[in-house]
């Protein structure tokens, strides 16, 4: 019983000694601790200086629960709050230390798919121990509820972004193409080798040169992916006549300019998605969001200033009819639904300024590529006063929108949504079962209006020839060449979804056309095809006066508006081989017979004693005839 009660006895004075061993501890931990917190966390290790934290923290709740007036108290919050700021700012130091911003090699080496697991882990702007360090700082700092350390982070993180960025616009800047001119489109194939002598031109040093290959092989990646090579801007630009030439560098849209926008958008994809993978360990889950929307803050307030000014160029481009810029703003648009799931991921979740920031940014280009959509079936219906071809040939209008919706079929897709917001496409939208479709279906109605719009074109502006020859040929060669541009391009594929019989209908223009140019021959055949004499007056051994002088009459009339007739025919203009071929063959098919029974008849009538004079053409100098028609040098 006294053994027991001795046992116990002992045990409470042990507690006891304990106890007063920890309350004196608690009013000389300040003491103890000063030298330690006072350091810097990596110099003593940073579990060391956790614990000594922890220690300080013990002693406040103590005073403030038995003392909360002592200066014990004073002293130990006094050191506690040092230590938190001084973990502030190591966290800090490590950061920024590490926070260097990417060479363009490696934004490019992300743009094109070209980094392995290895390389992945290269571009992790830690150390593995500096993380650590980091990660138990992070979740100390997080339990104490200090959220300042994700600030920080955010701020020398968005730093970094925004300068990566900048250093490879900077770049892609340095390797302008030149002032002068007009630059070709963004998609163009001439960018590549000019780009390419650019590279190789600037830098000498290893790195530059290998800055130059990966910007150059992204290049050809995001140009095939995002745009299909459109032809060459030459063939792209619709010049308003009305304004003339653009005498404004700040109106010429550079594809410098283009290419780094979307080189721009992929560029900060990527860097987001592995800053995301930078957090972990270092920011809990539940803040991922909100300390993404800081870093990406700068950087997309960087590309949206950029992409506002290129889409105010467009703008003024659109007005003056240069639809080029047109097609750029769509490369733009189509590049972004390319990498909308991603985008919409990392938007997802975030602060509403950066979520409103970007969609200003995709809305504005819809808007400026909806209403350049609109603005080009405006020039199509008026043609905006170019002048009519003095040959007949084929329009400059009908050769601007047939080149401009040929390079249009690369962005099917973005034109198919963007028309799907109107009214009157909203029927077609909903013929397709899936959103390919039913985009092809928008665009199958727009190339109807278009088409449409530039047949009537067509037939308001013939009606300024006087002449009913030329009128036709004018006809026969925008139609016909409309109808070849459509098989070979593809469009008419599309254009059948809203209107089938679009192929026929054009036939039937051209063959329409074809038998209005032919009223021209009328003159010419109507001396020979009027039986004004019998054959018992032509078999007679002498012909009466006025029968002689009928049948000069017939020659010299048949000469006279054949050579006029032939001479206008070589002034007009058919350019496509195949159309003019067949119009020869034509003429000869309907003129020749009808000259031969003349030539047969009335040549071998004894009816002038100059026969030269009025028999200037056997049927074989007719037919040779015909052939220099459409060539102005015969």
């Amino acid at each position: 019983m006294k053994q027991n009660l001795y046992k116990g006895e002992k045990k409470t004075w042990k507690k006891t000694v304990k106890a007063l061993e920890d309350v004196l501890g608690y009013y000389y931990v300040s003491r103890d601790l000063d030298s330690v917190i006072k350091d810097r966390p990596l110099n003593i290790g940073v579990d060391r200086y956790l614990a000594a934290l922890e220690r300080l923290k013990s002693a406040s709740q103590f005073f403030i629960r038995n003392s909360p007036e002592s200066k014990e108290l004073e002293n130990v919050i006094c050191l506690l709050e040092f230590g938190i700021v001084t973990l502030n700012d190591e966290f800090k130091d490590i950061v920024s230390r590490n926070s260097k911003p990417l060479l363009p090699v490696n934004v490019t080496d992300l743009i094109s798919g070209d980094v392995d697991s290895e390389k992945m882990v290269s571009l992790d702007f830690l150390p593995v121990d500096k993380r650590e360090v980091l990660s138990k700082i992070a979740d100390w700092l997080l339990l104490e509820d200090k959220d300042e350390f994700m600030n920080i982070y955010a701020t020398f993180r968005s730093s970094a972004l925004t300068k990566s960025l900048t250093a490879l616009r900077d770049y892609h800047r340095s390797l302008s193409l030149g002032s002068s001119g007009a630059s070709p489109s963004v998609a163009s194939p001439t960018l590549r080798p000019k780009l390419l002598g650019k590279y190789t031109d600037t830098p000498s040093r290893k790195t530059s040169k290998k800055i130059s290959s990966m910007i150059e092989r992204t290049a050809n990646k995001m140009l095939v992916k995002a745009s299909q090579t459109i032809e060459q801007s030459t063939r792209l630009g619709i010049v308003n006549k009305r304004g003339g030439a653009i005498d404004s560098k700040e109106d010429c849209l550079d594809e410098v300019e283009v290419f780094w926008l979307v080189t721009a958008v992929e560029a900060f994809v990527k860097l987001l998605q592995i800053e995301l993978k930078h957090m972990i360990g270092i920011i809990h889950l539940k803040h991922f969001k909100w300390v993404l929307s800081i870093i990406m803050k700068e950087s997309l307030d960087l590309i949206v200033n950029d992409a506002e000014v290129l889409a105010a160029k467009s703008k003024r481009l659109i007005v003056k009819n240069e639809f080029s810029s047109l097609l750029s703003m769509l490369l733009v648009l189509k590049n972004l639904q390319l990498m909308k799931k991603d985008l919409d991921e990392l938007f997802d979740g975030c602060s509403s300024q950066v979520r409103t920031k970007y969609s200003s940014f995709v809305n504005l280009y819809c808007e400026v590529s909806h209403n350049g959509l609109m603005t080009f079936l405006e020039y199509v219906r008026s043609g905006s006063g170019a002048s009519l071809p003095k040959d007949g040939t084929v329009f400059e209008v009908t050769s601007n929108v047939l080149i401009f919706l040929e390079q249009l079929l690369h962005y099917v897709d973005a034109v198919g949504i963007l028309l799907s917001k109107d009214e009157e496409y909203k029927t077609a939208w909903n013929l397709g079962r899936s959103k390919e479709e039913k985009c092809k279906e928008c665009f199958g109605l727009y190339l109807k209006k278009a088409f449409s719009l530039l047949n009537l074109n067509l037939s308001v502006k013939s009606e300024e020839y006087n002449d009913a020859c030329i009128k036709a040929v004018f006809r026969l060669n925008n139609f016909h060449h409309i109808t070849k541009v459509l098989v070979r391009s593809g469009l008419l594929e599309l254009l059948k979804r809203a209107s089938s019989n679009c192929e026929d209908d054009y036939r039937t223009l051209i063959e329409k056309q074809k038998k209005m140019y032919f009223q021209c021959w009328l003159k010419v055949l109507n001396p020979i095809t009027q039986e004004d004499l019998s054959p018992v007056v032509l078999d007679s051994e002498k012909l009466r006066d006025k029968d002689r002088k009928l049948i000069k009459e017939k020659f010299s009339a048949f000469n006279k508006e054949f050579e006029d007739l032939s001479q206008s025919q070589r002034g007009y203009s058919v350019p496509d081989m195949e159309l003019r071929e067949s119009l020869k063959r034509d003429n000869k098919e309907k003129v020749l017979p009808l000259y031969q029974d003349f030539y047969d008849n009335y040549s071998a009538v004894s009816f002038t004693k100059n026969v030269e004079k009025y028999i200037r053409y056997s049927p074989a100098q007719v037919s040779s005839q015909i052939d220099t028609f459409f060539d102005v040098t015969a």
